[in-house]
């Protein structure tokens, strides 16, 4: 009898299981660091405490995330670039599958460690999440230089989905920290 594969290419459920999987990951790894660095910085971003700020913070970064990809999606569609969107779409989310289980390991050290060493795991993940972030600027730059986007669009791109919500989260953090 020929050997038969349990996951087919064309029935992808396999596939589609492990994407779920890995986003479920990204989205609790960072909803949790999220969690502990207003637990750590005392942010008290939202008068919610325990398991329901947890709970805020998974939400906040599903549709954070969500509203950024269906804005990628509709510049792709509004500039004629649908299938490059869709790549660099792939591509971000692939960027956050990875940063998502490299927090993870950090997520537990924050949780575990003494109280005085915690500060250097958060330096630690603010370093990563800045050189992915890097990464994906530059990777979204490179994607639009090469399908001849205007680089006035590509720096209003970068301006107002890419720098702005970074903006933010630091003016939340130096106002309330």
């Amino acid at each position: 009898a020929k050997y038969k594969p349990l996951i087919n290419k064309e029935d992808r459920i396999g596939p589609d299981l492990y994407n779920f999987a890995l986003n479920a990951v990204f989205i609790i790894s960072f909803g949790f660091m999220l969690f502990q660095a207003d637990n750590y910085y005392h942010l008290n971003a939202v008068n919610v405490s325990g398991p329901l700020l947890l709970m805020f913070y998974c939400i906040a970064v599903l549709v954070v995330y969500s509203v950024k990809m269906l804005v990628n999606n509709l510049n792709g569609f509004v500039f004629d670039v649908e299938v490059l969107m869709r790549e660099y779409t792939e591509y971000i989310y692939l960027n956050l599958k990875t940063l998502g289980l490299i927090v993870l390991p950090l997520n537990i050290l924050i949780t575990y460690a003494d109280k005085q060493y915690i500060y250097i795991f958060f330096i630690l993940f603010y370093v990563l999440y800045g050189v992915f972030w890097l990464l994906r600027i530059i990777t979204g730059m490179l994607y639009g230089i090469s399908a001849n986007i205007s680089l006035s669009y590509l720096f209003l791109y970068l301006c107002t989905l890419e720098i702005l919500p970074v903006l933010l989260l630091l003016k939340l953090y130096f106002t309330r920290g």
